[in-house]
């Protein structure tokens, strides 16, 4: 006994339905009159609203900018194209992060070495100095950790 299926909706999307029991044909020949629709002159038989293909030229040029393609291949997008950007981000991030926290260190060295920190003023410049210095290895352990995450998800999207 076969399922009732609505019949306000194509079977294929209601429950139930398993395409090797369930199978439809295809309709026999077309579904509306071609003399109907009116011609605009591109080919016979073309609608009205129908937009032609773009005609397509033939790239030329050195080989690394239009690499030959072997018959049956599909054109790959170019390197460039692949990559993520939000990595190129990340990258460019834990960069900074290692650079800003080496620079810090050296700033504080340099502040050490050139100021007494004394006064009112000497304490701020002194308790800036101690966060500098103890915030600057976070800041490098931070960056080593966002360009290693990067590779790891790199490493784990990777296919040959």
């Amino acid at each position: 006994m076969s399922k009732q299926f609505d019949p306000r909706f194509s079977p294929a999307f209601q429950p139930g339905y398993d395409p090797r029991v369930h199978r439809e044909e295809p309709p026999r020949g077309p579904l509306r009159e071609e003399s109907a629709i009116p011609s605009t002159g591109i080919a016979p038989g073309v609608p009205d609203f129908a937009v032609p293909e773009p005609e397509v030229e033939p790239v030329t040029g050195p080989a690394s900018v239009a690499p030959a393609v072997a018959e049956g291949e599909t054109h790959a997008r170019a390197w460039w194209q692949r990559l993520n950007p939000w990595i190129i981000v990340l990258w460019a991030l834990g960069v900074v992060f290692i650079a800003a926290g080496i620079g810090f260190l050296f700033l504080v060295a340099e502040w050490q070495r050139t100021s007494g920190f004394g006064g009112v003023d000497g304490y701020l410049v002194s308790l800036l100095a101690q966060l500098t210095f103890f915030g600057s290895p976070m800041l490098v352990v931070l960056g080593l950790a966002t360009l290693t995450s990067t590779v790891v998800i790199l490493a784990f999207r990777w296919r040959r």
